[in-house]
């Protein structure tokens, strides 16, 4: 490989990275975006200590009811769940763990919305006395 290739090459994956990094910016300026990133984060947090731990409580959470109902409407769409080596086999876990997903974004979305709608209530006064 010439020099000007491998110049090359490294200008593309910088473009590359360039454009997630102006994604992430993007999505931080919003609250759903926010939510997303927040969620994304505390998942693999949670499914990285949940490995250190096996039998500890982060596993219940990711086992509890809302893993279960995502799980439910997995077997729906994939009936044949059951026999190893199918397509449901490995997607059914699958709807579960974004169903823990989407709860733990909602959970984000309404701390990120709660946070700024306590910091835009700031008294918006010129009177001397209320600062």
């Amino acid at each position: 490989m010439t020099n000007s290739t491998v110049n090359d090459k490294m200008a593309s994956e910088m473009n590359r990275f360039e454009s997630l990094v102006r994604v992430i910016l993007w999505m931080g300026k919003r609250a759903w975006g926010l939510a997303f990133l927040l969620a994304f984060v505390s998942f693999w947090a949670i499914v990285g200590l949940g490995a250190q731990l096996p039998e500890g409580r982060l596993n219940a959470l990711f086992e509890g009811p809302v893993f279960r109902a995502g799980v439910c409407v997995g077997a729906v769409i994939f009936p044949n769940y059951g026999t190893r080596g199918t397509n449901g086999f490995y997607l059914v876990p699958l709807f579960g763990a974004a169903a823990d997903f989407l709860v733990l974004m909602a959970f984000w979305f309404i701390v990120v919305w709660v946070v700024l709608r306590l910091r835009d209530e700031e008294p918006k006064t010129d009177d001397p006395q209320c600062s």
